[in-house]
């Protein structure tokens, strides 16, 4: 819960187990409640985050909630003796068909310094989302963490289980000491409980539309206007996005959907919105 103390088990690979604890970070954004939670670690289970070996550690995971996405928590260390210079960098992303996250869109960004971090256990740190990443219930999402602005050679490590103990989603790196879920729990303020059920305005580019400075925006691409992208005068022509049932907001509309002539709102059916809706052709 917010503001309170909670206590994540780390287990010891040694064959007769000892019990340690690490104090997990509280979620520092107000009003927000745990959502997902993947809590179990062992010591010997993580997943290399290196910017010197292009290394990163993603984790999926379901959204139980619609509504904003404001921290998510993870188990991380630091590998002492290697160095700490730079930041850890944890992405929000959408996922693909095949259940694999997509690197390259980012729906909310938050980082910390590798100096502040144990170079011991691990231990749980908070990463608060600036701008948070609207969710939308039953849909996968990804934590994604990878190291930036180091020189150095230094490896952080991201821990987790030792088997499958988060069915609503899968870990996936570039390098590993690892066979389950990683550890992460995620803070969602809920949509009924909010005023951001329709903050998002969401328009797709087209040829010719710029950012404020006069830089081309690529064809195509969804514009959240009330999230500082820009004003609507700079998206004359831009068209309204449409919602793909089971997919949320979209560009495009791949071949299996069929306009159902209604409208809605950010999240789907049952929410009044500008959203064309499309459902799957059954």
């Amino acid at each position: 819960m917010k503001n309170s103390k909670r206590v994540w088990a780390v287990l010891c690979t040694a064959a007769a187990a000892m019990a340690l604890t690490a104090t997990a970070a509280a979620a520092t954004t107000p009003g927000a409640q745990i959502d997902q939670s993947s809590p179990s670690i062992v010591n010997s289970q993580n997943g290399l985050v290196s910017q010197a070996d292009a290394s990163r550690s993603s984790q999926t995971f379901t959204a139980g909630v619609s509504g904003r996405l404001t921290d998510v928590t993870l188990a991380v260390s630091n590998q002492a003796g290697l160095g700490s210079a730079g930041d850890l960098r944890a992405a929000i992303n959408p996922v693909d068909g095949a259940g694999n996250p997509n690197l390259a869109a980012e729906l909310a960004v938050s980082t910390v310094s590798v100096a502040s971090l144990s170079a011991g256990a691990p231990a749980a740190v908070d990463f608060a989302f600036a701008t948070p990443a609207d969710l939308i219930a039953g849909i996968s999402y990804a934590i994604t963490l990878t190291q930036i602005n180091s020189a150095t050679h230094q490896h952080v490590w991201w821990a987790g289980s030792f088997s499958d103990t988060y069915a609503s989603g899968e870990p996936s790196d570039t390098f590993s000491l690892f066979s389950g879920d990683f550890a992460f729990e995620t803070y969602m303020i809920a949509a009924s409980s909010t005023s951001i059920r329709h903050s998002r305005s969401g328009y797709c580019s087209i040829a010719g539309n710029t950012w404020r400075d006069g830089t081309p925006i690529l064809a195509g691409t969804f514009l959240n206007l009330v999230d500082g992208q820009s004003t609507a005068g700079q998206y004359k022509g831009a068209t309204v996005a449409s919602y793909l049932e089971g997919r949320g907001i979209s560009c495009d509309v791949p071949a299996g959907y069929t306009s159902t002539g209604e409208s809605v709102g950010f999240y789907g059916h049952g929410d009044s919105g500008l959203y064309p809706y499309y459902r799957k052709t059954r």
